[in-house]
């Protein structure tokens, strides 16, 4: 599906580069400046043509009469809580991400999670309050059992780690071993807001 966008994307001068292979590729091909609707939810009741000011609430653009930042138009009417296009978008979408913390945590050939002082890990957690947590790999998702948390994501962490951050969720990603360097690095490439701490 995301490669028959992109080369659709391609024939129409809309996309460049490489076959991406995941949805946030696939944005980064596309030409910023052919992307000046966006989608968001009414935040509150809007008129067709009026100006509106772009927030990001709860992972969701939404659109309101008052703010500062990204602003644009309304394309139709619409009520508080209705999704609405709105067009001729200026501003940088990018002041609305959270941050990724990423916490190494020993791979196992280091000791794993037996090796980790789990208040401390805990502190770290609660230093940082997170909106969404993810674990990658077998000793951060055996460390997150053992602290009694839930992981939000533990599947195609990165991916869905720079999504939510991107949609303006603070994250935790927990990574054994050398994984964590893959997801700072992902984090470094979104310039999105990144914190490392080892365990």
């Amino acid at each position: 599906m995301i490669v028959q966008t992109f080369r659709e994307f391609r024939a129409r001068g809309i996309s460049r580069g490489e076959t991406p292979l995941s949805v946030l590729d696939l944005m980064d091909s596309v030409d910023v400046n052919v992307m000046t609707i966006r989608c968001a939810v009414a935040g509150c009741d809007l008129l067709a043509g009026e100006e509106v000011f772009l927030g990001m609430k709860d992972g969701m653009l939404v659109a309101d009469k008052g703010g500062n930042g990204m602003k644009g138009k309304a394309v139709s009417n619409a009520r508080r809580g209705d999704d609405i296009a709105v067009r001729d978008v200026v501003g940088d979408l990018n002041r609305f991400s959270g941050s990724v913390v990423v916490i190494r945590v020993p791979g196992i050939i280091e000791g794993g999670s037996r090796a980790v002082d789990i208040r401390r890990a805990c502190d770290i957690l609660e230093k940082n309050r997170p909106d969404k947590i993810g674990a990658m790999g077998t000793s951060a998702k055996v460390l997150m059992k053992k602290m009694g948390k839930k992981c939000d994501f533990e599947f195609d962490v990165v991916q869905s780690g720079m999504l939510a951050a991107l949609r303006g969720f603070n994250v935790v990603i927990f990574a054994s071993g050398r994984m964590a360097e893959i997801a700072a690095k992902r984090a470094l490439e979104k310039n999105i807001r990144l914190i490392n701490c080892e365990l």
